[in-house]
């Protein structure tokens, strides 16, 4: 199965935008075998922008290198029985470096593309 879902857009706009977005994912597993979620993204940090990334929110988050892209994993457990699933979480945050009023302008909107890839391949 698969699913696609349109997120919060990026706006990073002084008068109306914030200095940073957060993607929380949850995921649960019903099978009796281990399951693995793959996610990637293309957009690559710069001076101005550092994507953060981890399975625990907070300050545990890593900072992604500059012009790297996104590119992680996410071990779901098996479930124990039928009412209880193995469950993970990942978080994904876009952060401005630079003051709004500081950031490079752009002419056209910069695709931002979360992939999410379930499978039993580590």
């Amino acid at each position: 199965n698969s699913k696609k879902q349109a997120a919060t857009p990026i706006v990073f706009n002084y008068s109306d935008g914030n200095n940073y977005y957060a993607y929380k994912f949850e995921f649960s597993n019903e099978s009796d075998e281990i399951v693995y979620a793959h996610i990637s993204a293309d957009v690559v940090n710069n001076t101005e922008l550092t994507i953060y990334y981890g399975e625990t929110w907070g300050a545990t988050l890593t900072a992604l290198a500059n012009n790297t892209a996104l590119d992680a994993d996410v071990t779901l457990q098996a479930a124990t029985d039928e009412s209880t699933p193995g469950t993970g979480t990942f978080y994904i945050v876009v952060a401005a470096n630079v003051g709004l009023d500081n950031l490079t302008e752009v002419e056209e909107a910069i695709q931002f593309n979360i992939h999410v890839v379930l499978n039993q391949t580590a």
